[in-house]
């Protein structure tokens, strides 16, 4: 596996009511927490940019972070960006290809708000143990439904079902799993969600990245997939 290639993804749901709506800088303070886990992964709360800025180019010329928050010129872009109808805000490293890192909120009252993030050869996201703490500060951020780690490929082309979560490299769930119930599970990591209600971190690979082209690493995933759908634990998109 070309490591300059490996796409490791998170993707997080929530279901948020038109009057929790955040503001624009509610929402970029949340992506400054988030940036402050992602800190402790090795990527710099200084090396972030605005999506808002318009261009690469311009996104350079400004810093969206510090160590005690989201700048001024960050915030004054995203006001200045502000659609009533939208509620996304982004930033990224500045990293085109290899080493690349972005991430983002949408929210939405008609359907599920997502945070997202999108990596391409960042060796950062290369360890099962720190997507796991990674997990746990979105979790801990967002009131997550569901969390999905992995290569896009798998979500897109590999998962068993395309109505439900994927497993892929790991998936979190709002509820307490057992090995008893997920036994083809590499790892199952007790997560605490913002509102303090327990759930469980399924990891479907430990001693690799996950590799969307291992024939072993997408049978295990899809396994996984088949037995929490079994017992009822693996949601549909539609009753999220």
């Amino acid at each position: 596996m070309d490591q300059d290639q490996i796409n490791v993804n998170i993707d997080a749901t929530f279901r948020i009511k038109r009057d929790e709506i955040p503001s624009r800088k509610q929402q970029y303070e949340r992506l400054w927490l988030f940036a402050t886990v992602l800190a402790e992964a090795g990527l710099s709360i200084e090396k972030w940019h605005p999506g808002e800025a318009g261009d690469a180019k311009t996104s350079l010329m400004h810093q969206a972070f510090t160590a005690a928050g989201p700048t001024e010129d960050a915030l004054a872009l995203a006001e200045h960006d502000a659609d009533a109808r939208f509620h996304t805000i982004g930033v990224w490293n500045g990293v085109e290809g290899k080493g690349g890192v972005a991430f983002l909120t949408n929210y939405t009252d008609k359907g599920v708000s997502t945070m997202k993030l999108q990596s391409v050869g960042a060796p950062q996201f290369f360890s099962y143990k720190v997507i796991a703490k990674i997990v746990e500060g979105v979790a801990r951020i967002w009131p997550t439904l569901t969390i999905e780690v992995g290569p896009f490929k798998y979500f897109s082309q590999n998962q068993v079902f395309p109505d439900r979560p994927g497993v892929g490299w790991m998936l979190y769930l709002p509820r307490i799993l057992t090995p008893i119930e997920v036994p083809e599970a590499r790892a199952l990591i007790p997560v605490e969600g913002s509102d303090g209600r327990r759930g469980t971190l399924i990891v479907s690979e430990t001693e690799d990245v996950f590799d969307v082209e291992s024939v072993e690493h997408i049978r295990n995933a899809n396994t996984i997939e088949i037995r929490l759908a079994d017992q009822d634990f693996l949601p549909r998109y539609r009753d999220l």
